[in-house]
């Protein structure tokens, strides 16, 4: 597994190269630790484009860290979600509450839709 990212402005956007199960979410969590606990980041975009397959080990880790940022005023957003990650999420309904965009440019077009919606709501 290989796992990368860089950071533009108040965003994390993270590449996975390998299967959210199992291992694979060990290494994840522990590579993503960091960034959760960075307050100056206010969103993480994760690319799905090479995650062949998310385990509910992995479906868990996801939820885990969509609450953590959600507690915080911050955003999870994934990307490049491949039909069979797309249809676990659909079974799980957790399409229905998580952030999914078809590509990055997507995934920041959501981001700012979400920002200026929790800007105009009330505290």
């Amino acid at each position: 597994m290989e796992i990368s990212h860089r950071i533009e402005n108040d965003v994390c956007v993270i590449e996975i190269d390998g299967n959210i199960a199992l291992d694979g979410v060990k290494a994840t969590k522990n590579y993503i630790r960091p960034f959760l606990s960075n307050e100056a980041l206010h969103a993480i975009l994760i690319n799905f484009e090479k995650v062949d397959i998310i385990d509910s080990t992995g479906i868990g880790f996801v939820v885990s860290v969509f609450q953590f940022l959600r507690e915080r005023n911050a955003f999870l957003i994934l990307y490049n979600v491949n039909k069979k990650n797309q249809e676990t999420f659909s079974m799980t309904r957790l399409d229905k509450f998580l952030n999914i965009a078809g590509t990055e440019g997507e995934a920041y077009k959501k981001l700012n839709q979400l920002k200026e919606s929790s800007a105009s709501s009330p505290a």
